[in-house]
């Protein structure tokens, strides 16, 4: 039950962020005019989110992610 509450939610949140963007970008595009800047800006912000979710990935997999298991585990 809890999965499904935490899924209803995920995807909630993900439609609204979504809608957001997609009305943001509508808007920027009239304002900048210059749909080059908005595509180097996109590919530079996914650049810096894969190599953080990468780097997340990394640290949880080493000996850094083991200490952080066991204090969040020790926390609850």
């Amino acid at each position: 039950m809890g999965f499904a509450v935490g899924l209803l939610f995920g995807l909630g949140s993900w439609a609204a962020q979504s809608a957001v963007v997609a009305m943001m970008y509508k808007d920027l595009i009239k304002v900048v005019r210059d749909v080059s800047l908005l595509t180097s800006a996109g590919r530079l912000s996914l650049l810096f989110l894969g190599v953080f979710m990468i780097g997340l990935g990394v640290s949880l997999l080493t000996e850094v992610g083991q200490a952080i298991r066991r204090l969040a585990a020790a926390l609850t």
